[in-house]
């Protein structure tokens, strides 16, 4: 599927005309690779250049249609020099690229720089690739008081039909409060940039030095907001600068990605990592292509002040994370646009590498290269974030071989099973090896697992050793009860990781308490195995570590003996109170039957006593002289 574009051999280009090609319409096809091309020509290369697909233009002093300026140097120390040459060109000869040569080791002050239609203008030194490249900033603007005021305009600004290339600079980001970008482009303007390097410090010469003085300040716009057909970044270095509330380059088309395009070549994009950042690069209907570039995550430690309130958003955001495992941002976002990335990497990124939204369209090949992209002092990756809408869902096509593991000294090391990809299956399509990933998010291995009945013989305590035991709410434990009957849903049941462990403060052990319910109960045969929850959402068993195995056979969780009482252990009496009891009212009731028998004896013996006596009383009257007794028979 490659389709070669060469030039007929009845085309005969004039030797005295530039012949420009900048970009190939609808260049992409279905497979998201992007269209090659070879340029077969006799007549000398320094009429054109081609670079690995990305075509710059290079001109010659030889073709009539070219003209160079000199920028005196007496006037680099003037504000606007740079813009007053060009706006004097415009009136003098009609050249189709003028080139504006300045003196290296200057600092060039300008409030705005604008180029005329139709005509293409190279700011560039005299001398090729100086030791201490000229510097291009934007001019202070100051109030009668001589107080700073904001800056409202770009520093360059690039409408309709125009181009402009920057070649050899050090372009500098505004030193006051502003609310535009650097290099701005809207309709069908171009820019290129060819190494060039943007940075947020300001410089200062002294003599014959140039020196940088850092600056902390939040930025609050783009370096570069591209609105035009052609964006081009050749060797481009963009430092790391404190941008929060604000993307550093934006790139939003208005035209469809087919019309909007941004190609970058050996560049390397510094990426200052600031929790709850924007994305560093934009990219809303473009079609971007990037080669043998380098995105970074720096740090910078300019103010101690900025640093805690930075160091403050890093814990909440860090506490959040390690109990979601999600993130929201990337430090290349894509909406409505195509990506493709080739000899591409991506690593330390806090807030993440890629961010597929709506309609984005994003290839991978397999020499790109992500890792080391999680938050400070933490070990849960960021890598991508793929999801659209069920009306335009976003693509991706990558490789497995593409996630990386990080080596001591920083580089990258063997292939990592972790992808951290937070993908929604609903509204994001991947390709590639990496679709067939089970695991999209981070591959659990088990190496070994212990169960035992815990001291009070109330549940059971588990311990379980491995690698990457992220929780991610993606870990199950699974108790079964095994029998010689036909196992049912009763006998199975998994218990969520994050609701039963007791400790878990890293990523190679877990220490697990369950206790007694309808399934986990004293005498029944019990096993223990870990489920991993897979990008479908299936429950499956966990991978194993060399030499681990992932099921076991719960221990001292056997029935009680007979001689052994049960006893609820946080309720009702002790056997031995329970005694003590009844002996004490079995001993109650022996006194009291005592003591009513002793009553009752004593109230015989009284009523005996008086009965006795009235006989005797009635003996005596029987005994008295007159009287006869016939009331008993004596024998």
């Amino acid at each position: 599927n490659q389709i070669i574009f060469s030039l007929n051999n009845s085309f005969k280009p004039s030797s005295r005309r530039v012949y420009l090609i900048d970009s190939i319409s609808n260049g992409f096809l279905s497979t998201l690779d992007p269209i090659s091309f070879s340029l077969k020509s006799t007549y000398p290369d320094n009429l054109y250049k081609v670079s690995q697909g990305i075509i710059l233009r290079k001109y010659s002093p030889e073709t009539d249609n070219y003209k160079e300026v000199e920028v005196d140097e007496n006037q680099s120390e003037q504000k606007n020099a740079i813009e007053n040459a060009i706006q004097d060109e415009q009136g003098g000869e009609n050249r189709d690229v003028v080139g504006i040569n300045v003196t290296s080791n200057e600092v060039y002050e300008e409030e705005t720089i604008t180029v005329p239609d139709n005509k293409a203008y190279i700011i560039q030194p005299t001398q090729e690739n100086p030791e201490n490249p000229p510097v291009l900033r934007p001019a202070e603007k100051t109030d009668e008081h001589g107080d700073p005021q904001t800056s409202t305009e770009p520093l360059v600004n690039i409408e309709g039909n125009k181009t402009l290339e920057i070649k050899g600079f050090i372009v500098e980001y505004f030193q006051s409060e502003t609310t535009s970008p650097v290099l701005k482009t809207d309709g069908d303007a171009v820019l290129r940039l060819n190494n060039v390097t943007l940075s947020s410090d300001k410089r200062v010469k002294e003599g014959d030095t140039i020196t940088a003085q850092p600056s902390s300040t939040e930025k609050t716009t783009p370096f570069l907001e591209a609105h035009g057909v052609l964006v081009v970044l050749k060797d481009v270095v963009i430092e790391p600068s404190n941008f929060i509330s604000s993307n550093v380059i934006l790139l939003s088309g208005s035209q469809g990605a087919n019309n909007h395009q941004f190609l970058a070549e050996n560049s390397n994009f510094q990426v200052q990592n600031n929790p709850g950042s924007q994305s560093f690069l934009n990219i809303i209907q473009f079609t971007v292509v990037i080669k043998g570039s380098t995105f970074e995550g720096q740090r910078r430690d300019n103010n101690n002040n900025e640093n805690r309130r930075s160091s403050l958003k890093k814990d909440i955001m860090n506490a959040v994370q390690q109990q979601t495992c999600e993130w929201s941002t990337g430090s290349v976002s894509i909406v409505d646009g195509v990506g493709f990335f080739e000899d591409t990497t991506f690593k330390s990124l806090s807030e993440g590498a890629l961010k597929i939204g709506k309609g984005g369209i994003v290839t991978l090949k397999n020499s790109v290269l992500l890792y080391d992209n999680k938050p400070t002092d933490s070990n849960l990756g960021r890598n991508i974030i793929c999801g659209g809408t069920a009306v335009s869902p976003a693509q991706l096509l990558a490789e497995s071989s593409s996630f990386s593991e990080v080596e001591p000294d920083g580089k990258a090391g063997s292939i990592s099973r972790n992808k951290w990809v937070l993908a929604d299956g609903a509204t994001c399509k991947i390709t590639g090896s990496l679709g067939q990933e089970k695991m999209l998010l981070y591959t659990p291995q088990i190496q070994s697992i212990k169960a035992t009945g815990n001291t009070e013989k109330t549940g059971i305590d588990v311990v379980i050793e491995g690698k990457s035991l992220f929780g991610c709410g993606k870990l199950y434990l699974q108790v079964s009860a095994v029998s010689q009957q036909v196992m049912n849903a009763d006998a199975v049941k998994q218990y969520k990781l994050e609701d039963v462990a007791t400790t878990w403060d890293s990523d190679t052990s877990i220490s697990v308490s369950i206790g007694a319910d309808e399934l986990v109960q004293r005498g029944k045969k019990l096993t223990v195995s870990v489920l991993v929850q897979t990008a479908d959402n299936s429950l499956h068993d966990a991978e194993l570590a060399a030499g681990g195995s992932n099921t076991v056979e719960v221990s001292g969780f056997e029935a009680e003996k007979e001689h052994e009482v049960e006893v609820e252990p946080k309720s009702g009496l002790s056997t031995g109170a329970l005694i003590g009891i009844i002996v004490a009212a079995v001993a109650v009731v022996v006194i009291i039957v005592i003591v009513i028998i002793c009553c009752v004896c004593c109230w015989k013996k009284s009523s005996s006593s008086d009965s006795s006596r009235d006989k005797d009383k009635n003996r005596s009257k029987y005994h008295d002289t007159k009287s006869v007794p016939m009331e008993e028979n004596r024998w």
